[in-house]
């Protein structure tokens, strides 16, 4: 459907894009002074059934949920519950995070713009059991790789963070506050999950191109805890018309049906540029451009000026998607695009094209410019994966049995993994998610986080007793290796297995006795010395508390019953005889 004598005939246009892209469906609507002039799709929204893509489908719009998420804080700044420029400590103590000063001076607008000196650490919210509520637990142990306000920074947990401090201090649901205070006065058809997703009879399959082949994304196993995690960042579901009623209440002020949702004077604060320079990726594409210019990152939007003209925009790529949503202010002009496979530019080309038609520009072949480049980049990853396998070392192995390195791992800004023995392989948990280990080299293995088409190198560390304490992983490439803690065994902490530790023993000459405390913590008790708590290690290894170089092993006898332990401590090594009583 076209109303706009500009967009005449742009069916077909989108009809070859899509062909020339060899990609699955595209839907695009288009709005002037507050009508929609545009409204089309081409294409499949379902493979494997020949399903048509339609104006109507729904499909995840990944980080254009930022801007819902942007709007949400604006509201409660509007109730008077929030303050854009306060420090987000002074409203919410338990905000904090690694460096000082950012705990003590990050404000709404630091958190909404990507300038906190936080990288993406995205694995963190990966994990399918991670609750949004959690990112308070988390933030102060993640790593900054910038200085507070110098730097943009992609940040999706600074977003998750916002999303949970709207619920902390609405005391709403953060998914019901969207529902009850913009999708409901807007009439937006959206929906917060993917299993809700999958409820609506005309939504996308999504697709992704691993290792050079199309591949269904199955979003069936994509929980809805995990959706619910990332709402704030990334997981809301749209069509069209929901996209076209959104630009229009942005392009209107805040104003809905002659009724203000919105101060103009908030609402404005998502639009305006906070920090400039940090995304647009345009001067890498067409080096020496002119066409756009003044890139700056707002709050849940970017800004620019295109081709002369004031441009408020932001991309959306997740699993099988890619949306665009723009916006030119003073034109009254807003424009939508869906693509059903991720991470791909034709959403931006096919959102350019309709723009320079609308706003009467010269056209450029956009397509030229990204398309070339896009498939250079495919080749380059495939390439890159291939080339990683020149930095292994041949004929190494393992320098323990794969036994060995089973175990839980903890960081305490990413939570634990768990690495266990499948048949004669490694496997590594996260959440209730599984991913394949594939031995390298020495004790370094290969992480094949198979479906976000990522790999990690992950290398297991060996303390002075041999045993395996730790591993390191990069995870995040902006900050050093991150040094994952092996816990202890759990069955250490049972009672009832610490009770056959307890007892007395002979130890330099004198008699010591083993006890529990406080359930389930074994001490040194020696008289006339303080207690001594032990910490558990791994299978019978403990260590002091107040001293990590004094370990203590307990051992046992023919029948399995203790018969002693062994104190080391600087190369020293004490004998602890079991007393029989």
């Amino acid at each position: 459907m076209s109303k706009s004598v500009e967009l005449q005939g742009f069916d077909t246009e989108l009809e070859r894009l899509r062909e020339h892209w060899d990609t699955p469906g595209i839907a695009c609507v288009a709005l002037k002074d507050n009508d929609i002039i545009y409204s089309h799709a081409v294409g499949l929204r379902d493979i494997a059934k020949n399903l048509p893509m339609t104006p109507q489908t729904i499909q995840p719009i990944g980080s254009c949920s930022k801007s819902f998420t942007s709007t949400a804080v604006a509201l409660l700044v509007e109730d008077g519950k929030l303050e854009w420029d306060t420090p987000v400590r002074k409203m919410f103590p338990k905000f904090e995070m690694k460096d000082s000063i950012a705990s003590t001076k990050t404000t709404l607008v630091d958190m909404l713009s990507h300038r906190t000196g936080l990288p993406r650490h995205d694995i963190v919210w990966f994990n399918d059991q991670f609750t949004y509520d959690q990112i308070f637990e988390f933030l102060p142990h993640l790593d900054l790789s910038r200085d507070f306000r110098t730097t943009f920074q992609y940040c999706n947990l600074m977003y998750i963070a916002a999303a949970a401090l709207v619920e902390e201090i609405s005391g709403m649901d953060y998914r019901e506050f969207l529902k009850k205070r913009l999708f409901k006065p807007l009439s937006l058809s959206m929906v917060s999950t993917l299993p809700e997703l999958l409820k609506s009879k005309n939504h996308t399959k999504g697709y992704h191109e691993m290792k050079g082949i199309r591949t269904e994304v199955n979003y069936d196993a994509i929980s809805e805890a995990e959706c619910i995690a990332s709402t704030g960042a990334g997981s809301l579901s749209a069509g069209t018309a929901d996209l076209a009623k959104w630009l229009r209440f942005h392009l209107n002020k805040g104003e809905v049906d002659g009724k203000q949702l919105i101060s103009p004077e908030n609402l404005k604060r998502t639009h305006t540029p906070v920090i400039f320079g940090g995304y647009s990726a345009i001067d890498q594409v067409i080096p020496g451009q002119k066409w756009i210019k003044q890139g700056a990152y707002a709050l849940g939007w970017q800004t620019d000026v295109y081709r002369g003209f004031s441009r408020i925009l932001h991309g959306g790529n997740t699993e099988g998607s890619s949306t665009q949503l723009y916006f030119i202010p003073d034109e009254g002009i807003g424009v939508g695009v869906m693509v059903n496979e991720y991470g791909t530019p034709l959403t931006g080309v096919i959102a350019k094209t309709v723009l320079d038609r609308l706003l009467k520009l010269d056209p450029v072949d956009w397509s030229s410019y990204f398309k070339p480049r896009f498939d250079a980049m495919k080749k380059s990853l495939l390439e890159a994966t291939e080339k990683q396998e020149e930095l292994k070392v041949s004929k190494t192995k393992p320098s323990h049995p794969l036994t060995d390195y089973e175990g839980k791992y903890h960081h305490p800004g990413y939570g634990d993994f768990t690495i266990f023995l499948e048949g004669e392989k490694l496997r590594i948990k996260y959440g209730t998610q599984m991913f394949p280990m594939v031995h390298f080299h020495y004790d370094t293995f290969q992480i094949d986080f198979e479906r976000y088409d990522s790999r990690d190198l992950l290398t297991f560390n060996t303390d002075a007793n041999g045993d395996i304490d730790s591993f390191t992983v990069r995870l995040e490439i902006q900050v050093p290796l991150i040094k994952f803690t092996r816990l202890p065994d759990e069955y250490m902490s049972d009672p009832k297995w610490l009770s056959r530790l307890a007892g007395k023993y002979e130890y330099y000459g004198r008699t010591v006795e083993m006890v529990i405390k406080d359930v389930n913590k074994l001490f040194l008790m020696i008289k006339g010395a303080s207690s001594l708590e032990l910490v558990p290690i791994r299978g019978m290894r403990f260590r002091s508390k107040v001293s990590s170089s004094t370990m203590f092993t307990f051992q046992e006898d023919e029948q399995g019953e203790i018969s002693g332990f062994l104190s080391t401590e600087l190369g020293y090594t004490v004998p602890g005889i079991r007393i029989k009583e």
